[in-house]
């Protein structure tokens, strides 16, 4: 048995907002976080927090790419304030809209398939983690 889990909420969840989804093998969640791992090494992205971030996120749906479990990682703050211990790990299409409080709740990262973007969702994004939102196009801090 792999180190990825199925995450049975969020498999519901995406289900409910009619999203193709396919869990990730191990292989292929290694090789998405190789991906994402060079994506912020670099460092050259804009950061935003909070309502700008949602609103970032929300401008570039529906879109094609990963929803995972925030991996270690000095520029995502959830990891500062625990977040799932469980790795899921899925391939996503047509992710066209989503419930804020739900989706905060569930604990994610999603990004699109060419990991130019993504965004951090976190249960405290009320009040201590607020969601953060990376992209690598504009390749300024703002």
């Amino acid at each position: 048995m792999g180190f990825v889990k199925r995450n049975i909420e969020m498999e519901g969840y995406l289900d409910s907002l009619n999203t193709e989804w396919r869990l990730l093998s191990d292989s292929e969640y290694r090789h998405m976080l190789q991906s994402l791992n060079s994506f912020m090494d670099q460092g050259a992205f804009s950061l935003f927090e909070g309502e700008r971030a949602y609103a970032a996120f929300v401008e570039r749906l529906p879109l094609y790419g990963y929803l995972f479990s925030a991996p270690e990682h000095e520029y995502f703050s959830a990891n500062e304030s625990g977040g799932s211990a469980v790795t899921f790990g899925y391939e996503i299409r047509n992710l066209s809209g989503v419930d804020r409080e739900r989706i905060n709740s569930i604990e994610c990262v999603i990004s699109d398939s060419e990991m130019s973007f993504c965004a951090a969702f976190h249960h405290e994004w009320e009040s201590l983690v607020p969601e953060q939102f990376f992209d690598l196009h504009t390749g300024s801090e703002n």
